[in-house]
Formats: structure tokens, C-alpha cells, sequence
């Protein structure tokens, strides 16, 4: 059979039109890719293939599927991140528009940029919910002593927060004393509960109110709890 002839006789593949298909189905699929029940890393790391989340691939496809599957994989993911450094890398690295789209966080209250990190994630306007690790709490002293928890404070806006505890060599410290009792860690958490769950300020806002010396009274709080 000579090309012409054989040519003729193929018919033609069929290509299946992903962007024709509804919005609400094509929203399944990117819950079916992209959703993991799970926490999910998004390191600043994450263009490395190997620490991808689970059908990252799918958003390289074309703009348009990216910046849909995008909304699916920031909002309804708990994003996930090993430090606080690496939190501070990895939304930096972000743009706006992608961290707008987190609702949901969870961090290990360690590393040494502490500041900084908490300080992006605070500029994720529609955070919800935050997940909190933290390796060791002071039994004397107050939360104040916690590293980190003043600049944490900054975050408003949650409708969900939780601490969870880890025990490190950092208890094995005499300067801490004996690890934290059930009570002291849901103290912390109701805690956070009361600050972080405040409604969120508008940009600009808290430093005016520095500025003018309000919010003394949540510092006294911090230092006598």
C-alpha cells in the first residue's frame, strides 16, 4: 500500500478539548490532581520535580489551566512548611496573587528568621486556618518568652487555629524545666485563639495604632500568661 493510500485510510485523531468542558467539571479534576489529604509542601523549593505536590504537572499545561488549577491547589490545600525559614523563602518567592490564595498554614515554630517569616505569612489576606507546631513552651515567664509569638500576633483573621507539640533536646534545658502539661499547651492555643482570631486589619492600620501606644493591653496579656 503506497503513503497516499494508507494516509487515507487513518483516520484522524481525536483530541479531547480539556477547556471545553465545564468549569465545574474541570474544577473536579484539579480537586482529583491537585488536592491531597494530606499537608502539602510548597517549599521555595517546590520547582524541583521531586518536591512537586502530587499532579503539579497538569498546571504547566497552559495559562489558562494554570492559574485555574492554581486557586484549587493554594485554597484547599494546607500548605505546609518544614521552618519558619523556609516559610519566609517560599512566600516571598510567591507572588501577591498567589498568596492571596492560602486559606489554610501549617509551620514549626523554629528556625532563627522567625520575624521575618511570620511577617509573609501575615500578608496572606485569606488565611483561615492555622496549624502550629512547637517544640518546647516555658513553664515560668509567660508566653513572651516563646520565640516568635510577638511577631505571630500580627496575623488576624483566622476562623481556625491549633497548636500541636513536639518534644525536642531543647526541653532537656534547665533554663525551661519540665515539659509543658496538657493545660499549659491548650492555655497557649486559646491563647492565639484570642489574638489571631481578631478580625484582620486594614493595610496601614497597625502601625497607626503603634503609633498611638494602643494594644499595651494584649502585651500585658502575653507576659502574664
Amino acid at each position: 500500500m503506497d503513503p497516499e493510500t494508507k494516509n487515507a485510510a487513518t483516520p484522524p485523531k481525536a483530541y479531547f478539548k480539556f477547556l471545553e468542558l465545564p468549569p465545574e467539571l474541570r474544577n473536579m479534576i484539579y480537586e482529583f490532581a491537585l488536592v491531597e489529604d494530606q499537608p502539602t509542601f510548597i517549599s521555595c523549593y517546590y520547582k524541583c520535580p521531586n518536591m512537586r505536590p502530587r499532579g503539579f504537572g497538569l498546571l504547566l499545561v497552559c495559562k489558562q489551566i494554570y492559574e485555574e488549577g492554581l486557586s484549587i491547589l493554594f485554597g484547599m490545600n494546607t500548605i505546609s512548611f518544614f521552618s519558619v525559614e523556609d516559610m519566609a523563602m517560599s512566600l516571598k518567592s510567591l507572588g501577591k496573587f498567589q498568596r492571596d490564595l492560602i486559606r489554610s498554614v501549617y509551620f514549626d515554630l523554629r528556625g532563627k528568621s522567625r520575624s521575618e517569616g511570620i511577617e509573609w505569612l501575615a500578608d496572606c489576606a485569606n488565611l483561615r486556618s492555622l496549624k502550629i507546631e512547637v517544640h518546647s513552651l516555658p513553664t515560668q515567664g509567660g508566653f513572651s518568652r516563646v520565640n516568635g509569638v510577638k511577631q505571630l500576633l500580627k496575623v488576624r483573621g483566622c476562623s481556625e487555629v491549633t497548636v500541636s507539640f513536639t518534644r525536642s533536646r531543647e526541653l532537656r534545658m534547665p533554663t525551661l524545666g519540665l515539659p509543658p502539661s496538657e493545660e499549659q499547651i491548650k492555655n497557649f492555643e486559646e491563647f492565639l485563639k484570642r489574638e489571631l482570631c481578631k478580625p484582620r486589619l486594614p493595610r496601614g492600620e497597625g502601625k497607626k495604632r503603634k503609633a498611638k501606644g494602643e494594644g499595651k493591653k494584649g502585651q500585658k496579656e502575653l507576659a502574664a500568661a
